[in-house]
């Protein structure tokens, strides 16, 4: 996947980010080219201020605010344009890869900044430390699987005859594998005996008929490595060395292959499993994009090369378990995801340009989903979530709705995790609220501790990163939807619609205005033209809790403009994250090659546009109480959703 490949959830975004500023050991650090990049596209955006000239939608004032907040964003990078230039990234860009390389689990363990081959996962972040061995188990119990679901679809034609009775052993050993991915080598130790009871007892196993001379070794090495490996998942190498062996077997065991042995074969996959694993670096078979290319391309010529004619069937049997082997490895890559190498892009220069570009609002446009899926998860940790481990219960359900593969989740607890972001992330750990407050509270608490730092030296914003980042995004944004062409399209027709017109609207030009209509409005609901900022109108809010005897008695409440407009601002976070669930990447205008997510800020997709604060209040207003009731319609009819996808059109509507 190419850096110029927008992501489409906090995973893909953090991964993405990571790449770039080295901070996944693989590669050089390009985070002063990133922020240089940055630098030159907020300074654009500020020239591009200086042609405006005020409308009912942002009035003088209000655009040379926008200049002069583009201006200070553009002066935060120096740090990080600097400093990379020495191997350090003090800037925001910088600080926010370093917590998120701690939030992983990564760690330079040369001590220098310059030794990025020699950064790994410790386990102290969201990722066990053991992850390597469990990839390799996983990759081993594809193999497996690969194998056993082509044997199950042979026509034999020779010796015996695939029985149903045999089918049916199969279709048990595979759904038992399928039980134990992630669950490294206990997993294979508790599968081990299942897989020689139902295989080794049937006829077609034997090795005088047929797959027998395969799939005996096959049998026998399964539970042999099983017992070899147990207890070793801290010791990735000596699980590599045995899974390698294993496949050897496999391969080379009472099979004629002519000039090309079946020795060689097994040798190169046990060179890849050793390799995979060396020194614990997760990272080292991914050095080039394609990835063990040299060891997959023999591995293949020693399968394919001058095989016998009495046993050709072999060959599509052994592709589909090698093919399911490597195809595990790379999809099972933790936080390397498929992007290719940041060094690949020539970031200065005569260089590409273009992609450079790409890549500067790629990373704008990941700011908005990063600060939304980081505060909460954040708040969540520090309260209910605090000593829940990420491979379980809720914390580990939200990992996975941000992106993360379940099987790849530590047992490190929320609260220990999330504490590297106290010294890293000081606009999240500042904001003290009490204890079991709700996230609008924190929310603000977050807004009101940083906004006195906005107007900090460049010195003393790196602490704040999210924040700082956060800022330039929406000054950024905000311009590209005052100046984006065109007229709007109408108003959202289906749940989509309405995300994207949700997503996009903090960086609406009119959406300052909508403060100041709020309080209006709430003034002439009271019928208080005093003007009181204090004003709250009272409501009855019922308790969702449903007891046997019915709901609970409805519960005084109170709701201001302050909160009125904090809540929408919440949902307006929320919608992207929303968004890639449902779709993944986003949709595009024709054959746009903007990223989505900056087509989605930039609101350049629908257009969605509003001359007023007046006009704004009045279409949230009814979009709210239709995304209401379809949303209520989605959860009614989650099962048609899950099942069909004329039923997810139906329900979410097609863009």
């Amino acid at each position: 996947m190419s850096l110029a490949d927008c992501p489409s959830n906090l995973k893909e975004a953090i991964d993405w980010l990571l790449r770039v500023t080295g901070k996944d050991g693989r590669g050089s650090d390009n985070t002063a080219a990133l922020a240089k990049a940055v630098k030159e596209l907020l300074g654009d955006a500020g020239k591009e201020v200086n042609s405006l000239s005020g409308t009912d939608r942002m009035n003088g004032n209000e655009l040379k605010k926008l200049k002069d907040g583009l201006e200070k964003a553009k002066t935060w990078f120096e740090k990080d344009v600097e400093g990379g230039l020495f191997g350090n990234s003090p800037g925001p860009i910088g600080r926010l890869s370093d917590g998120l390389a701690g939030f992983i689990g990564y760690e330079n363990i040369s001590g220098s900044f310059f030794g990025t081959d020699d950064w790994k996962i410790t386990g102290a972040g969201i990722a066990p430390s053991n992850i390597a061995t469990y990839r390799l188990c996983d990759a081993t119990i594809a193999f497996t699987i690969g194998v056993l679901e082509k044997v199950r679809e042979a026509k034999m034609t020779i010796s015996v005859n695939i029985t149903s009775q045999n089918k049916e052993d199969i279709n048990n050993v595979i759904s038992k594998l399928h039980a134990c991915y992630g669950k490294g080598p206990t997993g294979l130790k508790d599968v081990s005996g299942e897989v020689k009871e139902k295989l080794d007892k049937n006829s077609f196993a034997k090795p005088s008929l047929g797959f027998g001379g395969f799939l005996e070794p096959m049998v026998q090495g399964f539970e042999t490595l099983a017992t070899q490996i147990d207890g070793q998942s801290q010791n990735p190498e000596k699980v590599a060395e045995e899974i390698g062996e294993y496949l050897k077997k496999v391969f080379g065991s009472g099979i004629t292959w002519g000039s090309a042995s079946a020795n060689d074969a097994g040798n190169q996959l046990k060179t890849l499993a050793k390799k995979f694993s060396s020194g614990n670096k997760h990272y080292t078979p991914f050095k080039d994009q394609g990835g063990f290319s040299d060891e997959i391309g023999q591995l293949s010529t020693a399968i394919k090369t001058d095989v016998n004619t009495n046993i050709s069937y072999l060959q599509p049997v052994l592709e589909a378990g090698k093919k399911a082997f490597m195809d595990t490895l790379k999809r099972a890559n933790y936080v390397l995801a498929n992007y290719e190498e940041a060094s690949k892009i020539k970031w200065s220069g005569d260089g590409d340009a273009e992609k450079v570009q790409t890549c500067a609002k790629i990373f704008l446009s990941c700011i908005p989903l990063m600060t939304s899926g980081l505060s909460y998860l954040y708040w969540e940790c520090k309260n209910g979530w605090k000593a829940m481990q990420f491979n379980s219960g809720a914390l580990r359900g939200y990992m996975m709705y941000m992106g993360y593969h379940s099987s790849y989740l530590g047992s490190s607890t929320g609260g220990n995790v999330i504490g590297k972001f106290e010294s890293t992330f000081k606009d999240l750990s500042g904001a003290a609220v009490e204890a079991n407050s709700t996230y609008l509270k924190f929310y603000n608490a977050v807004k009101t501790q940083v906004g006195d730092k906005l107007n900090s030296t460049s010195d003393e914003i790196k602490n704040y990163p999210v924040a700082a980042l956060y800022f330039a995004a929406q000054k950024y944004f905000a311009l590209k939807q005052y100046n984006s062409s065109g007229q709007s399209t109408g108003s959202p027709k289906s749940v989509r619609e309405m995300l994207y017109f949700l997503a996009a609207l903090p960086f609406s030009p009119v959406y300052e205005q909508f403060d100041k209509y709020i309080t209006s409005y709430f003034q002439t609901l009271l019928n208080n033209t005093s003007g009181s900022a204090d004003d709250k109108l009272k409501l009855q809010v019922a308790d969702s809790a449903i007891s046997s005897k019915g709901p609970r008695s409805p519960v005084g409440d109170t709701l201001s403009a302050a909160d009125l407009k904090g809540y929408l601002t919440l949902v307006s976070h929320i919608a992207p994250r929303i968004l890639g669930l449902i779709q993944g990447p986003g949709y595009k205008r024709g054959n746009s090659n903007e990223p989505w997510l900056f087509e989605l800020y930039s609101n350049s997709i629908f257009q969605f546009k509003y001359s007023s604060g007046a006009a704004l209040f009045s279409a949230i207003s009814n979009y709210s109480y239709a995304l209401q009731f379809q949303l209520h319609f989605c959860s009614s009819c989650a099962a048609m959703m899950a099942i069909s996808a004329a039923g997810r059109s139906a329900c979410m509507g097609e863009i």
